[in-house]
This record gives structure tokens, sequence and C-alpha cells, in this order.
């Protein structure tokens, strides 16, 4: 298989980087860079311009500020932040009738043009439901948390009986009801819901799973009459739903309590395990920032795997924890995975002065899950609560650091890390708000996704007290170390470069005839490929595979003579869920 160790060795030389950061040579720089032959005429080669191995300066310029369309105190626009793609949603939990959730698209009113689809409510929306509290986006699917919402629960509340802000967690598809409508498909509560539990306090989607957190459950011992002994106060727990690929049912699959609830032998009071939780794949991770570990409010991270101890077991496979983690530091405040990287913050932390904070990245390979990186921002002193939000996407992490001081107490910053092709992980950048004031709290709550990052400020007083705004990013730079011209030889390119709009850039004979593609790395796309058809061999993943303009990313495997879905943004071996029987697999 061709890879980067086959390309490097084309060019007899490890002194360049060929990823997301080549460029053709013909003055075609910017980040959308790809080995194509941009003038589609047959070479005997081409002459690229790559970067030089060395630190990469990120420039962050500010594409959008967002606000409410109804402007008030307490609204904390911005308080849930989801990005995928060409959609962002903003969530204001404190709008008048119980929230609101507001839906941006790209080209939305003109060309790369921030505005405004939908403004979301609940059907059964009340006061005081904190609807848009936390969001969750995963292509055309949104889930939003309503932590006060008095919902019904046979299970445990027969009759009418309502249970005092239980919470809920609402499902919106994008077409239903019509285009871009994002119409009301489901509504979910805990089978064990009790009251004041902030339930969807935290919301992760990943394909047709849902993981849901509710960090003041209370664990109680007992049944019926003697079901009054709770013992287990803010201990939390975490609940994973399932979506049938057919039918659109969502059905609850397990609730997990903190492995260290008062029903364990070692378990404490207040944990607040679930308060954050995030999913990928198959592979949950549970945020427990005031568990005792080996001190008090050290801090936990627990990560649980579908299959673990069974098929849909979803067992504990590692309790992670800080390699220095101390008492107060609070790992687990934050959370964030993309395959096999996890990120967990510390606010707590100390390395630059009292509770400045950091965060920590987990690795896995061959299965085990190891700490590979601890970040802290470069300027970072005490109380900036660094790592109180963390995102990731690929090589590229943002950090929130809400109580930073750079333009007045707790204005708060973002900042970004990438990782290089060594695998270290150094700031790229620091983001504060253009009009940054005092107790605005930026970055409380951050996203980011390829080249966009959210950083948000729901305290922010311009409208009221907490009315709250968010900030749309757009990461880019010069790499530090200049360019070189390099020229690789390779066959005639006959076919030369093609563009579609719904797959992008390909070549039917290029690089003997493998092509880089940035979203689907290494592949070959045969001759009898058209712009509304593929039949493609993606080296991630070593299949063969058919799609065309009205199904991708769903594609026909041919291994499995099936339909799946193709998660185009993880790194290979691809993720896929296999459309009929509505399951995860990668092909290696």
């Amino acid at each position: 298989m061709k890879t980067w160790n086959w390309l490097t060795s084309r060019l007899n030389t490890n002194s360049f980087r060929i990823d997301d950061w080549l460029y053709p040579s013909a003055a075609s720089r910017g980040l959308s860079g790809f080995l194509c032959n941009v003038f589609g005429v047959a070479l005997a080669g081409l002459l690229f311009t790559a970067v030089e191995l060395g630190a990469q300066e990120t420039i962050a310029t500010e594409v959008v500020m967002l606000s409410s369309d109804s402007p008030a105190a307490e609204v904390e626009f911005g308080i849930g932040i989801a990005l995928d793609g060409d959609t962002m949603v903003v969530g204001a939990r404190g709008e008048a009738g119980g929230g609101a959730v507001y839906i941006y698209g790209r080209n939305e009113g003109g060309a790369e043009n921030w505005g405004l689809v939908k403004r979301l409510v609940s059907e059964d929306a009340a006061e005081g439901d904190r609807f848009g509290g936390a969001v969750a986006l995963s292509e055309d699917l949104l889930a939003v948390g309503a932590t006060g919402d008095d919902d019904i629960n046979p299970s445990v509340a027969p009759g009418t009986t309502k249970l005092d802000a239980s919470g809920s967690v609402y499902l919106f598809e994008r077409d239903s009801g019509g285009p871009n409508e994002w119409g009301q498909v489901a509504k979910l509560v805990a089978s064990n819901g009790e009251i004041f539990e902030n339930f969807g306090f935290s919301v992760s989607l990943s394909g047709n799973l849902l993981a849901v957190g509710s960090w003041t459950e209370e664990v109680v011992v007992g049944s019926g009459e003697t079901q009054t002994q709770r013992i287990g106060v803010d201990s939390g727990s975490s609940y994973v739903f399932e979506r049938n690929p057919d039918t659109g049912a969502w059905t609850e699959q397990v609730f997990i309590d903190s492995p260290r609830s008062p029903l364990s032998t070692d378990g404490v009071l207040s944990d607040n395990y679930a308060r954050r939780v995030a999913i990928s794949g198959e592979n949950l991770v549970v945020g427990a920032s005031e568990e005792d570990a080996n001190d008090g409010d050290q801090g936990s991270a627990f990560v649980y795997s579908r299959n673990e101890g069974g098929p849909n077991q979803w067992g504990l496979v590692i309790t992670l924890r800080a390699s220095d983690g101390a008492r107060f530091d609070r790992f687990g405040r934050s959370i964030a995975i993309d395959g096999d990287t996890i990120v967990v913050g510390a606010t707590g932390d100390d390395d630059r002065g009292a509770g400045s904070g950091t965060a920590f990245v987990f690795e896995r390979s061959d299965g085990q899950w190891m700490e590979t990186a601890k970040l802290s921002a470069g300027d970072g002193t005490g109380f900036e609560k660094f790592g109180e939000a963390v995102a990731i996407d690929g090589n590229t992490i943002v950090v929130g650091a809400p109580d930073e001081d750079e333009r007045g107490s707790k204005a708060g910053a973002l900042y970004v890390f990438q990782r290089g092709e060594t695998g270290q992980w150094q700031q790229a950048a620091k983001i504060t708000s253009s009009d940054g004031v005092a107790d605005d709290r930026f970055g409380l709550v951050v996203d980011v996704e390829g080249l966009s990052a959210i950083g948000a400020a729901p305290k922010r007083d311009g409208a009221g007290e907490d009315s709250g705004v968010a900030f749309l990013y757009r990461l880019g730079g010069e790499p530090v170390g200049g360019y070189k011209d390099i020229f690789i030889g390779g066959p005639d390119l006959g076919g030369g470069c093609h563009f579609s709009e719904w797959f992008g850039f390909y070549n039917v004979n290029f690089f003997e005839p493998w092509i880089f593609h940035l979203e689907h790395v290494w592949m070959f796309v045969t001759a009898e490929s058209t712009l509304e058809s593929m039949f493609l061999y993606d080296l991630s993943s070593e299949g063969w595979f058919f799609t065309d303009s009205t199904q991708y990313p769903n594609m026909f495997s041919f291994a499995r003579s099936a339909w799946v879905f193709y998660f185009k943004e993880t790194a290979g071996p691809r993720s896929f869920v296999d459309l009929g029987t509505g399951k995860f697999f990668d092909l290696e």
C-alpha cells in the first residue's frame, strides 16, 4: 500500500511535510491544497511547493460574531455550540419560553455568509426548560438537551405525575418536515429519571448513537417503599441511546452509574460523574471531575466500549487519570474524543500557577490508551481555568480558558494546538475576542471542525447580564520555515484533474495511479468514473466502493455486498456503519 513512506521515498527526503499542507506551485497556496494537476494537461511529472517541517504559526481570522434574535439578560446565547461541515448550531437556554437553538448555514444569504437557517424550540416548550443548554450535531441529526424540562416518565411516575426538572433530550433531523426544516423527530427521557437530575446537561452524537450525561442523578438503594435511602447525591449516570436506521426509532441501550457510585466498595458522593460525556464510534468517555481518586477532587475519566464484556455490554475499558494528578485538579471537567485520541481538561491543575489549568491527551495504540501529552497555555497564569472546555478534530485541539485576563478579568481566550508529523502537540495560536471585556468568559464552550473553530462567551453582558455571544473563526496561516519547490516524477497524467461538487477533486490516472485526496487520503478512482458516479478503491480501508451524487456518503462496499455509511472525517482505518444492520465496523 502506497502511504506517506512511499511518497517520501519518491522525494528521497524526509524534510517535507506532505499532507494538508501540500500546495500546487502554480500560486495555489490555499488550505484546500491537494495533489492534483490543476491544469488538466498531460505531464511527465509535477512541480509542487511543499512546506518544510517545523513549527506552524496559525492565524485565526474572525468570520462572524453571532447573537440571539431576542437578546436579553440571562439568555446565555452560546452555552451550547456545535459545528459540522457547513452547519453551525448555537443554544440559548435562557430565552423566553423555555430556551431556543439557532441553526446557521454557510452560504446562507450569500457566498461564505453564515446566515440563520432556523430557530428551533421544542414542541412542548415551557418556561424554565433550559432547552439549548447542550447541543450535538452529526451530519443531518441534532440533539438538544433541556435539563429543566418536567416530563412524564411512566416507568417511575405512572399516570400524569410530572418529574420536576428531570430533564429531556430532543432530536431533530435536517429535512424532517421539508428541506432544512429541522423537524423534531424524538424526545428522550431517562428510564429511571428522578427530579433535579440534569438529564441532558451534556450530549454527544456519533452516527446512530447518542450519549447523554445526568451528573446530578442520585443512586437510590432499595425499591418501592424502601426507595428513600438516597446515598448518592450528585453521583451521576451516563446513558447511551441508539437509533434504528430503518425505523428512525430511538431506544435506551444502557445507563451506566459511576464505577465509584455509593453502591461500589470505594464510592463517595458528588463525583460529578457524567457532567461531560463524549462518544466516537463505539467508544464512550465520561468525566468525573470531582472523583477523589488518590486525593480529593483529583478527578478521573472513564472509557467504555460497546462490546467490552459481551455484546452490547458497554463495559469499562480503562479509568484515565493524570500521571501527575493532585488534589483539586478536577481532571475530567471537560472531555472530547475523536477516533483514537481523547482530550481531558483539568481546570484546577497548577503547572502555571494555582488553578491555571491543563489538558491531557491520551492516544490509543494496539488497543491501549496511553497519556501522550500535557497541554497548557504558553502565557498561562493562575486561576485562568484553562481546560474548562476542549474540542478535537483530527490534528487540531481547541482549549477554552474562560478566566484568562488579557482583555480584562475573566474575559477569556481560546488556545489552538496542532499535532505535527512527529506526533507532538504544539500551541499554534491564541485567540481572544475582538471586542472582549471583563467577565465575558469567552472560551467557556468551544468546538472545532477542520479549519473552523467556535468560541462562545455566554456570560457577555451586551444586551443585559449573561446575554451571550458566539464567534466563528477560520484557522489558517503560513508555515514557519518557508516553501521549497520539489519535482515529483510520474507517468502520463492523461485524464487530468476533475472536480465534483459532491465528491471533491480526483484524477483517474495519477501517481501510478494512486492519488492523494484530502478527505479520502490515498485512493484510486477508475476510468469508468464520471462527475456523477464513482468507482474507487480506498487505500485507508483497502476496499472497493461505488457511490454517486445521490448516495454519497453512503457507499456500496463490494467486500460486504452492502451499502455502508462512510465517516470520511476519521483517519484510516476508516469507520463505517453497515446500513443493513446499523452496526459500526472498520475496514482494515
